[in-house]
């Protein structure tokens, strides 16, 4: 080799060392060469994980080889197709933006089976309902009489609790353990309530027994469980189901009350309307307004730590109003159907009207628009965890994602002549609804079991 041909070389290798280390360099650093933007930007992070794991990893539509869960690195940053795929599942679809020297999170991910509602109840079925821990479901069976049964999920155990003239559509209330259940029928004259105490076979008490007249209010107690609180000509009592006796709490003045956290919440009438009231036991002339309301017709709903809800059936609001001595505006609302977090820690719950589905959050007082229909909204329900939302629409039954980055993944899940009373297990294994198809009716069972 000449001398000129060697110091040529020399020179390409120094120029192609000066070219090519910064690039190791910044590669190694996380830093790319946009070509399109003539630039050098730091690259961002991917964090995926889905349940079940083990879902194939697709960006842009080209298969990564990653599966959930994993961490993609040194991707440039822009805007991502990301689709997660397994075997039985509906697919993940959404687009996210990976930032330059950030982390994008995609981990709350739920791949809903491709499986089949199957039916464990058949028959006309009026309306059900699942008690709080998914061991017991209570239902009406309706046709010449209604039949107000209870069937055990895990053993199929099924029995007769009350036979009821088919005119008589009660409401269930569930004891916060899901061991006793309130059956109860109103009427124009006061309600009538039957409690039963879960298995079946222990013991069952129709409160007209041990009670001097109808009541006009009655709930399973926050305070003391097992037992039930009713309101009774002008006496806040306290019932016990298993002992067949009661005792008087308080003397009060209007028709709807109850104990929270050591004191009485009633709803008493004034000369415009109506207002709730709050008060200790032991006090009983000294009771503190809290909220104004619009008419009497207002219920006492189930309370989540300090709020208490108050529903207003036949003018389709709700109040939200916090206990325990803050003085607060109570929170507004224009639906008639509400549902707490799954988790009692959180304070945050759902609500909708016929045609919006939204979240609150009492304690900022902000609500989220999750959907707006153009077709009537049948149902709605929290998934286990709160990643997903249930609704159903015509007989639509849909996952909706709360995660809006993106857009909401949505999935149908069934679809029948109608649907409605969805009821999703605590612990997210299974999806029960009353289905109709074909005008036959009964109780569905989805397994979202992985």
């Amino acid at each position: 080799m000449s001398r000129r041909l060697r110091l040529a070389v020399t020179i390409l290798a120094v120029l192609a060392f000066l070219v090519t280390a910064p690039i190791v360099v910044l590669r190694t650093i996380g830093y790319r060469l946009d070509i399109k933007k003539g630039k050098v930007s730091q690259t961002g992070v991917l964090v995926v994980d889905s349940t079940p794991s083990g879902a194939a990893v697709i960006i842009d539509g080209r298969p990564t080889g990653e599966v959930t869960p994993t961490r993609i690195r040194d991707l440039p940053p822009k805007r991502y197709e990301v689709r997660l795929e397994a075997p039985g599942r509906h697919p993940w679809k959404k687009t996210l933006d990976v930032q330059s020297s950030g982390v994008t999170f995609a981990e709350d991910v739920v791949l809903f089976p491709t499986r089949s509602a199957t039916v464990i109840v058949g028959g006309p079925i009026r309306s059900a309902s699942m008690s709080p821990d998914g061991s017991w479901m209570a239902y009406i069976l309706s046709g010449d009489r209604n039949e107000v049964r209870v069937r055990n999920l895990e053993s199929d155990q099924d029995g007769l609790i009350l036979d009821l003239p088919a005119e008589t559509t009660p409401e269930f209330e569930w004891a916060p353990k899901g061991d006793r259940l309130l059956v109860i029928r109103r009427t124009d004259v006061g309600i009538k309530a039957t409690s039963a105490v879960l298995p079946l076979g222990n013991p069952r008490l129709d409160l007209e027994e041990i009670l001097e007249k109808l009541p006009s209010s009655i709930h399973w107690s926050t305070d003391e469980p097992g037992q039930i609180e009713a309101v009774v000509g002008r006496l806040l009592v306290r019932i016990d189901p298993v002992a067949g006796r009661s005792v008087t709490l308080a003397q009060i003045d209007g028709k709807e009350a109850r104990m929270h956290r050591g004191k009485i919440y009633e709803i008493r009438p004034t000369l415009t309307a109506a207002v709730l009231s709050e008060r200790a036991v032991d006090k009983p002339d000294a009771p503190r307004d809290i909220a104004i309301l619009p008419s009497l017709s207002f219920r006492l709903g189930q309370p989540r730590a300090s709020w208490l809800p108050l529903v207003d059936p036949d003018g389709e609001k709700i109040l939200v109003v916090q206990t325990g001595g803050v003085a607060a505006e109570p929170l507004n609302l224009s639906a008639a159907n509400l549902a707490w977090f799954p988790d009692d820690s959180s304070r945050e719950f759902l609500f909708w009207n016929p045609f919006e589905l939204w979240t609150a959050d009492p304690l900022s007082e902000t609500t989220t628009l999750i959907t707006r229909l153009g077709t009537e909204l049948d149902d709605a329900a929290w998934n286990h965890d709160g990643t997903n939302l249930y609704i159903v629409s015509r007989g639509k039954l849909e996952a909706l994602e709360r995660d809006d980055r993106g857009g909401r993944n949505t999935v149908t899940l069934a679809e029948f002549s109608a649907i409605n009373d969805i009821m999703p297990s605590p612990d997210g294994k299974f999806l029960f609804f009353i289905g109709t198809e074909n005008d036959e009716t009964g109780i569905y069972q989805l397994d979202l079991r992985q």
